[in-house]
């Protein structure tokens, strides 16, 4: 194979861009005030609610083409956890359309807005205007630091949704099926598998250098098995910068933790590290081997009653995401803003509804925060996540939890009661858990969810069971395959099988 210092040199050369692609600082003002370091400060005083004005100049904008996702990225942060009760919500024209949690040292906060900008692109307007508010109780507080503020915009985001919404277990197109390329542990040429036996490769590639790649040239298809030839172009990694009995022989930079193979630890990192050197395969398939529930076949209406309605009427829909940190959008190429652009499940999910239920009109508050438990979701239900007013939430806590099922319904219970003093109507969607790297550890508390939370299904309550599907793909998939760090979040993959299988309980996937 080709020396591993020229395949990870090309990981700068990406062919595979975002196309055309703009971006803008913000203009801040509004009726907050400044603390000593300059950061904007906003603030809910029980009485009213300090908000910061974001204009934006698009009249620079070179895109030609309609956007194809759009975001508002800034940095901010809670100064005191007793006042980290409330997370900011983005407004235009007065309609709430954006929230997110804010964590208490700086950190990116992420407003995808994507049908806005489209709206204000086909109106021609070349200036907007956003409001940002304090959400929460008396006293909740956040701060925005100035000059990192910034919209962006790109035209061009690689995959269709109807393709990446389509289930996985479906026969016929598999698109994006997502390869961490390894070497053997004796030097022998990297391999991977597929879950379904393709019967025609339509594409392979990499967004990370932009390489197609090339059946036959670049690589052997056996079955579901794929092996890379010798003059490969794909990324691969060697076997002893992935695992190694040294810790200090990885993969640098990186962390690393101990496996469930005795004396052998294992690489991990976070960003777009694993995006970048998975290959993504496209093929199409019988749809031979899906054991497990083939998620979206029907939709159940009884759970959901009151939000499928109001959907298919066509008003307006708010749902708030509340999890950790594979809600938030940890390691999704959108919140790195590398191609293809694929947004958060969540966000992903509430994309599907548009286009199924085009009249509706549909705002997402992620209210998510990466490391918190189902313990600091009960804690801050009342004053983070209830304030919205939501139809629906979406509730998705677990990774980081190893309290026993018993206990874990009864802090769900606890959040959706909170969530229902502020309306009533509200209904949920309980997520459980995609596992953790099983070389890492298995939980038998992560894998007592999928009951508790079953028991817990009723008119108003329906349950995601994300973690069935991905124990399905680990009979044929390693974790790597699928994973954004190695450790416990999800890559592009994972997330389409996030967003399928929540959005099954609101739409029939087809």
């Amino acid at each position: 194979m080709k020396a591993l210092t020229t395949i990870i040199a090309s990981l700068s050369a990406a062919a595979i861009s975002l196309g055309a692609t703009f971006e803008t600082d913000a203009a801040l003002s509004g009726n907050m005030r400044s603390d000593e370091h300059n950061n904007y400060v906003v603030k809910n005083t029980g009485k009213e609610s300090g908000q910061l004005v974001l204009d934006f100049d698009l009249s620079g904008c070179p895109l030609e083409n309609a956007p194809q996702f759009a975001a508002i990225y800034m940095q901010a942060f809670s100064p005191d956890e007793k006042l980290a009760h409330g997370g900011l919500t983005l407004s235009l024209d007065g309609r709430d359309i954006s929230g997110a949690a804010v964590h208490i040292g700086h950190s990116e906060v992420y407003f995808p807005i994507t049908r806005e900008i489209q709206k204000a692109f086909a109106k021609g307007k070349k200036k907007l205007t956003f409001t940002v508010r304090q959400n929460g109780g008396a006293d909740a507080q956040n701060m925005v630091v100035p000059g990192c503020v910034k919209l962006f915009i790109s035209d061009d985001r690689h995959y269709e949704l109807g393709e990446y919404m389509r289930p996985l277990w479906k026969a016929g197109k598999m698109t994006d099926e997502s390869i961490f390329f390894i070497g053997g542990e004796n030097g022998e040429p990297a391999k991977g598998s597929l879950f379904f036996k393709p019967k025609k490769i339509i594409s392979a590639r990499s967004y990370g250098t932009g390489k197609e790649l090339k059946e036959g040239v670049d690589f052997k298809v056996d079955g579901e098995n794929i092996t890379l030839t010798k003059n490969t172009e794909a990324v691969w990694m060697p076997y002893n910068l992935i695992y190694n009995s040294d810790p200090e022989k990885l993969h640098k930079p990186g962390g690393n933790f101990p496996t469930t193979r005795p004396g052998v630890f294992m690489f991990f990192t976070e960003g777009d590290w694993f995006h970048k050197h998975d290959t993504y395969f496209t093929y199409e398939h019988g749809g031979e081997g899906w054991e497990s529930e083939r998620f979206g076949e029907k939709l159940d209406a009884k759970k959901l009653p009151k939000t499928i309605a109001k959907l298919k009427k066509g008003e307006s829909v708010r749902i708030t995401l509340y999890g950790d940190s594979i809600t938030e959008n940890a390691n999704a190429s959108a919140r790195a803003k590398c191609p293809p652009l694929t947004v958060s499940w969540g966000d992903l999910a509430a994309e599907a509804l548009r286009a199924k239920y085009k009249k509706a009109d549909i705002a997402v508050f992620n209210r998510a925060l990466g490391g918190k438990t189902l313990g600091w979701g009960m804690e801050n239900a009342e004053g983070l996540a209830a304030p919205d007013k939501s139809d629906l939430y979406i509730i998705a806590f677990g990774m980081n939890d190893g309290c026993p099922g018993r206990e874990r319904s009864e802090g769900l219970e606890f959040i959706m009661k909170k969530a229902r003093e502020q309306n009533p109507d509200a209904e949920f969607i309980i997520v459980t858990p995609m596992t953790a790297n099983p070389l890492w550890f298995v939980s038998a508390a992560h894998d007592s969810y999928e009951e508790s939370d079953r028991q817990m299904e009723r008119e108003g309550v329906a349950v995601a069971n994300v973690r069935a599907a991905h124990k399905e793909l680990q009979k044929k998939k390693p974790f790597i395959d699928m994973t954004g760090n190695n450790a416990n979040h999800p890559n592009d993959f994972l997330i389409r099988v996030y967003a399928q299988v929540v959005a099954s309980k609101l739409m029939q996937l087809k």
